[in-house]
């Protein structure tokens, strides 16, 4: 390919003076050279579109990427919190169980003295799940929002790229 580029050039200057009286050929040429211009700039343009989406992919990934974290910190808590409720749920029915059949006198005691003290933790872990999986529920759609995003952008992409491949097409056909 270069070499017949090269050999082309090192002609051009043979055949020119020889055809530079034809009128025909010379505003050929100048149509062609034009077209080749328009053709140039237009994919000059086409590639600086493609590489400032590529760069908002790129953000657009890092932000999904972000929210995916974020989610995914926000589910760990919220389990967390779920299983240390049921965990002291648990504990409140096993002593609410010990109080109302007790075996030794003291034992009523013993068991409602930890009734008084589980029943204030299992409503601080249910007011903390409940808060959590808010947080939960708003990292989630947050994700589900940058996700989105990033499907347009791709979208974009795809259909930048059938464009090329339209002119390409389009240019080879001539």
């Amino acid at each position: 390919m270069r070499q017949r580029i090269l050999l082309f050039i090192c002609l051009l200057p043979f055949a020119l003076p020889a055809q530079a009286n034809d009128p025909a050929l010379s505003e050929q040429l100048l149509r062609e050279i034009r077209e080749m211009r328009q053709d140039l700039q237009g994919l000059t343009l086409v590639a600086q579109k493609v590489q400032i989406l590529l760069y908002r992919v790129q953000l657009q990934e890092n932000a999904v990427n972000r929210a995916t974290s974020r989610h995914d910190a926000a589910k760990v808590k919220r389990s967390e919190l779920e299983r240390k409720r049921v965990e002291f749920e648990s504990a409140l029915k096993e002593w609410t169980t010990k109080a109302a059949n007790p075996v030794n006198p003291g034992d009523r005691e013993a068991a409602d003295g930890m009734l008084r003290d589980l029943r204030p933790q299992v409503d601080m872990y249910s007011r903390e799940e409940s808060q959590a999986r808010s947080v939960e529920t708003e990292a989630l759609n947050e994700l589900r929002t940058e996700e989105a995003k990033l499907a347009e952008f791709q979208g974009r992409l795809d259909r930048m790229e059938k464009q090329l491949d339209a002119f390409q097409g389009g240019k080879q056909a001539k």
